[in-house]
């Protein structure tokens, strides 16, 4: 099966965290990427080992009410 894979923006996104926070953690190793050409992706396994690590909380949409979120 192939791996889905993320640009760095829409990591940010996903993870609610700044560009910065982003290039801290790849520099550091705690995320990985792959260079495809001049384009950096992130796979899908990268984010869940982070999540899974608790380094960082995922995002949720709250079931209440749509468009608060609330962190988990």
């Amino acid at each position: 099966m192939i791996e889905k894979h993320y640009s760095p923006r829409e990591v940010c996104k996903l993870l609610s965290i700044s560009r910065s926070n982003l290039q801290c953690r790849l520099k550091s190793g705690e995320l990985e990427a792959i260079a495809w050409g001049k384009r950096w992706l992130i796979p899908e396994s990268a984010i869940k080992r982070l999540l899974d690590a608790g380094r960082i909380n995922a995002v949720t949409t709250s079931p209440r009410r749509s468009g608060v979120f609330s962190y988990s």
